[in-house]
C-alpha cells in the first residue's frame, strides 16, 4: 500500500489514542502510517503534559503516548543505519505489531 503522510486530526481523547493504536496494529493495511501515528501521539503527550500534575488515568495516557515516541526513536536507531535511512522515508517504517498490542493492553483498564 503506497502511503501518503498526513497530519492526523483526531481529537486528543483516550478513545482516539485507542483507535489509532488499533489502526497501527493492522500494520501495512493501516489507514495511517506508523510515522503519522507517532506524530499524533507525540502531540497528545505534549497536550497531556500541560495538565499538571499528571496522575491517575492522565498519567497512564501520558506514559503510553510518550512511550510511543520513545520506542519509535529506539526502533529506528536500533534497526537502521544512517545510510539506510537515506534510502527511504520514515513513512515506510512499520513498528512491530507487539508494540501496539502492549500499548492497547496498558490502556485496557481505562
Amino acid at each position: 500500500m503506497p502511503w501518503k503522510q498526513v497530519t492526523i486530526e483526531h481529537s486528543f481523547e483516550p478513545d482516539s489514542l485507542v483507535a489509532l493504536l488499533q489502526e497501527g496494529a493492522r500494520g501495512s493495511v493501516s489507514r495511517y502510517t506508523h510515522f503519522d501515528i507517532v506524530d499524533w501521539a507525540s502531540r497528545y503527550a505534549a497536550e497531556l503534559k500541560r495538565h499538571q500534575p499528571l496522575e491517575g488515568d492522565t498519567l497512564k495516557l501520558w506514559r503510553v503516548a510518550d512511550d510511543i515516541t520513545v520506542r519509535w526513536e529506539l526502533h529506528m536507531a536500533g534497526t537502521y543505519s544512517i545510510n539506510e535511512m537515506k534510502r527511504f522515508s520514515q513513512v515506510d517504517i512499520l513498528l512491530p505489531k507487539q508494540y501496539f498490542e502492549t500499548w492497547l493492553n496498558e490502556l485496557d483498564s481505562l
